[in-house]
């Protein structure tokens, strides 16, 4: 006992009459901080946030029941390929996570931020829906180690995506209480969502092609400095309540005067609204949303006549 060399771990006898041939069917323990005789033991925390720059394809992998979805990293970017007759909400990339996500206090306003460019090719048809150019709906899905999932959306609209540089987004959400484990979460899935107006589940994604880079979760300064962005201008802003059914609050603040238009645009990148407009380096502005239909819309923020910042309110 002067000189030990190791210590082994393995299943012991169960008792209560158990014999030698107990199986453990599929069963999985998770050991950490192993202390021998009181020694130092670092105590190791579940990370609070995520930024994936997609350097390596490790941790992905993909659902693809009808062989019309490819995925490839190059550059740190995630390309994802849709070929002819993609339905909405089947195929999708997953990413595990390189260790668990402990979520259960994340940023309800920064919940998941990305940027994204598509090809020029990018289009929707199909079920009847008002199909438009550059218009891809992106669903994102968390799953725990259970297989339990939590679901969050984001509709990116025609007139948001760029096919010459990445413009970035932010998702609201809320996870607390969600019906999975949100200390613990594994990883999360990218898939076309329902486009809404209208279509159907047979909703094709034609020769599609859209690129990610700079996916923070929980951590709305992932990629910040190197994204491509419209505009130089550095916005502040928050919109309460969302969702909402009435009126909405937004607070808005750069840090000069800049000649400033705020719109409201629904799923097919038609504005509804104008919500301001002029030149200015702070506001706060109520507007209803009693007459719009239920659904979610983008805000559209264009600092200097370039779209700065998009994000999105949810009409209940």
């Amino acid at each position: 006992n002067t000189m030990i060399k190791g210590i082994s771990i393995k299943p012991a006898d169960p008792g209560n009459g158990c014999t030698s041939n107990v199986s453990v069917v599929n069963g999985t323990i998770v050991i950490r901080n192993l202390k021998i005789n009181n020694g130092t033991c670092a105590v190791t925390t579940t990370p609070t946030t995520f930024c994936g720059d997609f350097s390596t394809s490790t941790g992905l992998s993909e659902y693809d029941p009808n062989n019309k979805q490819t995925y490839s990293v190059a550059s740190n970017e995630l390309t994802i390929n849709y070929a002819d007759a993609v339905v909405y909400g089947q195929n999708e990339v997953k990413l595990d996570f390189p260790n668990g996500l402990n979520l259960s206090t994340a940023s309800t306003t920064d919940l998941i931020t990305f940027d994204v460019k598509v090809s020029s090719a990018l289009a929707v048809s199909g079920g009847g829906c008002l199909a438009g150019t550059n218009f891809l709906p992106l669903a994102f899905t968390f799953y725990d180690n259970s297989g339990d999932t939590y679901g969050t959306s984001v509709a990116t609209t025609n007139g948001v995506f760029d096919e010459t540089g990445f413009v970035r987004f932010t998702l609201t959400g809320n996870l607390s209480g969600a019906s999975f484990d949100n200390s613990d979460i594994k990883g999360i899935a990218i898939k076309p969502a329902d486009p809404g107006n209208g279509c159907t589940s047979n909703v094709s994604v034609i020769n599609g092609e859209i690129k990610i880079k700079n996916l923070g979760i929980n951590s709305s300064s992932c990629g910040v400095t190197s994204s491509v962005s419209k505009s130089t201008a550095s916005i502040v802003s928050t919109l309460y309540p969302n969702p909402c059914s009435d009126n909405s609050t937004l607070e808005f603040e750069l840090k000069s005067n800049s000649s400033v238009k705020i719109t409201l645009s629904d799923l097919m990148g038609k504005e509804v609204m104008t919500i301001a407009e002029g030149k200015f380096a702070t506001l706060t502005k109520d507007f209803s949303v009693a007459a719009l239909n239920k659904g979610i819309y983008t805000i559209n923020y264009l600092i200097n006549g370039a779209l700065s910042k998009s994000e999105l309110l949810m009409v209940k």
